[in-house]
């Protein structure tokens, strides 16, 4: 029997615009590969912005975009992004939030915490309410969340586990309109949890950085322990036919925590 693999994507940016149509048909084809890939208990996890703005019609387009999953009867995950958030931005009226949690019940999305293989999965929602324009919506995983990820974190240690944690804003990007208040919070949860990685999306661009358990100035304080590979998801070997919209694919072997771009 395979080891149990988790696709990653984020930012898909679904949209009914017409200036969208040849970028819904590249995600379309791209996640039929996926499905064809995937084996009884695989995953797939989206890392928020799934839709351009959170309207009906966007949310019918994005089940259609990602039929082939949903034929395959593939396990999904959601997080939500500043795009997908009804109180975030410009397109606060559109009520996203209840489309969204009505989205999710339509394709059985998995809960926010769940293990596959060795691997716990721990989703935050990092979506801050504010009236900036959504492209520039800043993130904040807050005090309630963090309690629940350092418990978490703990558990899935005293269990022999190792954590992924994931959300669509990255502690490290540090673009003022855009960043993630309180990433040294973060930082210190997920150092002294010894989560594996931390992936999130929203600055459509690749990177992966390791941060080590060492004093910065202003920053996290000093622990004892590992490390934790922050991943922002985006491919730009897998850009659309739209200019400056990438998304992934990459995947996670979840029984070795491997991690790589495809």
């Amino acid at each position: 029997m395979s080891d149990p693999i988790m696709y990653l994507f984020a930012d898909l940016h679904v949209s009914e615009e017409a200036t969208h149509r040849k970028h819904n048909d590249r995600l379309r084809e791209v996640l039929g590969t996926i499905a064809a890939m995937c084996a009884p208990g695989d995953a797939v996890q989206f890392y928020g912005d799934s839709v351009d703005s959170p309207t009906k019609g966007n949310y019918a387009l994005l089940t259609q975009v990602i039929s082939p999953l949903i034929d395959a009867k593939v396990s999904l995950s959601f997080i939500l992004g500043n795009h997908d958030n009804s109180k975030t931005g410009l397109f606060w009226w559109n009520g996203g939030d209840a489309m969204f949690q009505a989205f999710r019940k339509h394709v059985s999305a998995l809960p926010r915490k769940f293990e596959i293989g060795n691997c716990q999965m721990l989703n935050v929602d990092t979506t801050l309410h504010t009236w900036m324009p959504t492209d520039l919506a800043q993130g904040r995983v807050g005090s309630r969340q963090l309690r629940w990820l350092r418990s978490e974190l703990d558990i899935a240690r005293s269990r022999g586990m190792f954590s992924i944690v994931g959300g669509h804003h990255t502690p490290t990007n540090i673009v003022e309109p855009e960043r993630l208040l309180d990433a040294a919070e973060l930082f210190n949860v997920l150092r002294r949890g010894h989560a594996t990685k931390y992936i999130g999306g929203h600055a459509h661009l690749f990177d992966l950085v390791t941060q080590r358990f060492q004093n910065n100035p202003g920053g996290p304080v000093h622990t004892q322990g590992g490390e934790t590979e922050i991943i922002t998801l985006e491919n730009p070997s897998t850009k659309s036919l739209r200019d400056g919209m990438c998304f992934g694919p990459a995947r996670i072997n979840l029984a070795t925590g491997k991690f790589e771009l495809l």
